[in-house]
């Protein structure tokens, strides 16, 4: 699980350990990828991915926030912002509650 410190990890439920240092001010994930040790993470800056499950990440695009929001409700980095990774096409999804689903295909 991402932390303001980085990933935790547990194999048994009850014994949890930091395997690496995750991106900072992590807001919304981790957004599991074809592996338990692919996923990524939203920061308030970017996108992050890793493929060893924390112990390096690499930053893929800057965050978006989707500018159609309905509700009033809705901030910046508010709760009712919604992410996505398909991780076999490549894509990043964005949208916020009432509003439009934005896509990005990744290189």
């Amino acid at each position: 699980w991402t932390t303001a410190e980085g990933v935790i990890s547990t194999t048994d439920g009850k014994e949890w350990s930091m395997v690496g240092k995750g991106p900072e001010k992590a807001i919304f994930g981790p957004y599991f990828g074809n592996s338990e040790q692919e996923f990524m993470v939203v920061t308030d800056k970017a996108f992050f991915i890793t493929n060893d499950g924390g112990k390096t990440w690499k930053k893929v695009a800057p965050v978006f926030f989707p500018p159609d929001a309905r509700s009033k409700y809705v901030s910046a980095s508010g709760a009712f912002n919604y992410f996505g990774w398909d991780p076999k096409r490549n894509i990043l999804y964005a949208s916020s509650l009432g509003g439009s689903v934005y896509k990005l295909q990744l290189k």
